[in-house]
C-alpha cells in the first residue's frame, strides 16, 4: 500500500478550515485531521491557534451544540453526553457549563419518550425482567437511576390500563 505525500501547511490549512467552515469540529478532532494530512507537531500547534483565532474552532461553541443535539436528536442523557466530550478531550469547565443547557430541555419528558417506545417493542412477559431492561437500556442512554426509577415504575404500574 502506498502511503500519501504529506500536504504542505498551507494547503492542509485551507482544507481544514474548509472542514471547520461546513460544521462545528472540537480542537482534537482537529489536531486528529491535521495529523493524518502529515504534518508535524508544530505546524499543527500553529494552524488550531490560527483556526482558534479566527474562530473556525472554538470547543465551548463545540460543546454547546453537542449537548443540544445529542440530546434532541439522539436521546442521550447527561451522563453519555459528558463522556463521549470528555473522550474528545474537552476541558471538564466547559463541559459542565455546556451541560447546563440540559436543565432548560424537558429531560424527563424526553427520557419518558424514549421508554414508552422500548416498551411499546418489548414482548418481556415477567415483569422483573421488563423493569431490568428498561433500566438498563436507559442507563446506556446515559441518564440516571434516580431519573429513570420513578418514570419506569409509573409507566409500568399503568401498562394495564394504557396502550403502551
Amino acid at each position: 500500500m502506498q502511503r500519501r505525500q504529506p500536504l504542505e501547511y498551507n494547503k492542509a490549512l485551507e482544507r481544514v478550515a474548509q472542514w471547520c467552515a461546513q460544521s462545528e469540529h472540537c480542537s482534537s478532532e482537529v489536531q486528529k485531521k491535521l495529523l493524518s494530512y502529515g504534518l508535524e507537531e508544530h505546524d499543527i500547534a500553529r494552524a488550531i491557534a490560527w483556526l482558534i483565532d479566527n474562530r473556525f474552532v472554538n470547543d465551548e461553541r463545540f460543546a454547546t451544540y453537542f449537548v443540544r443535539d445529542k440530546h434532541r436528536f439522539s436521546g442521550w442523557g447527561p451522563q453519555k453526553i459528558r463522556f463521549q466530550l470528555i473522550s474528545k478531550s474537552i476541558p471538564e469547565s466547559i463541559i459542565n457549563r455546556a451541560l447546563l443547557e440540559l436543565e432548560d430541555l424537558p429531560t424527563n419528558d424526553t427520557l419518558r419518550h424514549l421508554l414508552v417506545s422500548k416498551l411499546r417493542s418489548s414482548h418481556q412477559p415477567d415483569p422483573w425482567k421488563l423493569k431490568a431492561s428498561l433500566v438498563r437500556f436507559a442507563i446506556s442512554r446515559g441518564y440516571t437511576y434516580d431519573d429513570i426509577l420513578p418514570i419506569v415504575e409509573d409507566l409500568l404500574s399503568n401498562r394495564e390500563y394504557t396502550d403502551c
